[in-house]
């Protein structure tokens, strides 16, 4: 393999992992807003954010995440999408789920005063900047 080829099969393999990790970081931090500003009272709804790659999760469990209403979601949360995350890559199809009954109704009907507009909405009006902040720590790397 020429000298030419070769730095282009690195450039190429280089450019790959880089977008793969800039695509794990968007949807880490979409995750991570989305679960932030989620209503906190019992901490069920937002111990049962779900993030997948593929296909929804539609079960909910038993984990709770009590942290504070603004507060990263806890390491228990973390530790369930940290898989996925990290198989994910360019192309994937990822979902971030709830399906506790009450979900639609925090979401859309302005259920909760600490979250009256919701988490979701909110945190896809801001996909533009997430994108360029994820590219912006990265370029700093």
């Amino acid at each position: 393999m020429s000298s030419f080829s070769a730095d282009l099969k690195k450039f190429a393999e280089a450019t790959k992992r880089n977008l793969n990790d800039t695509v794990r970081g968007v949807v880490l931090e979409l995750g991570t807003r989305i679960v932030q500003r989620s209503p906190v009272d019992t901490g069920k709804f937002r111990g049962n954010w779900q993030l997948t790659v593929g296909g929804p999760d539609i079960r909910t469990n038993e984990p709770f995440d009590k942290q504070a209403l603004g507060s990263a979601p806890s390491a228990g949360t973390f530790d369930r999408w940290k898989g996925e995350i990290g198989a994910a890559t360019i192309g994937s199809t990822f979902y971030i789920t709830n399906s506790l009954p009450y979900a639609r109704r925090l979401e859309y009907e302005g259920w909760s005063q600490q979250a009256p507009a919701g988490m979701v909405r909110v945190t896809v009006a801001e996909y533009g900047q997430i994108i360029n902040q994820v590219i912006a720590k990265a370029e700093k790397k």
